[in-house]
């Protein structure tokens, strides 16, 4: 069984009793539901671009919708990276 994410973005959490993370497989892409076929996953360790959920969460980016989308998954990070450290700074004073 892989392990869960510690998070889910884009998810959808809808429940009235728990439910353990790993059995969570819908997600929210692009203004559509997506069922975990039809979502696309960078793996950080491969460097590959998966469709649907195969590797362990601790190597995987996404979901995306789209295969390019994932395969622009470092990208994406750095990017939002830099934002983040950016706002960091001025939030610091050091900026």
């Amino acid at each position: 069984m892989p392990d869960p994410p510690t998070s889910i973005p884009n998810a959808i959490l809808v429940s009235m009793t728990p439910v353990p993370l790993h059995s969570i497989r819908v997600s929210f892409c692009q203004d559509r539901l997506m069922s975990a076929a039809d979502q696309y996953w960078y793996n950080t360790r491969t460097g590959e671009v998966e469709t649907g959920h195969q590797s362990s969460w601790t190597h995987l980016l996404g979901p995306y919708a789209t295969r390019a989308e994932a395969e622009q998954a470092l990208t994406r990070a750095k990017s939002r990276n830099e934002d983040w450290e950016d706002d960091d700074a001025e939030w610091g004073g050091t900026k």
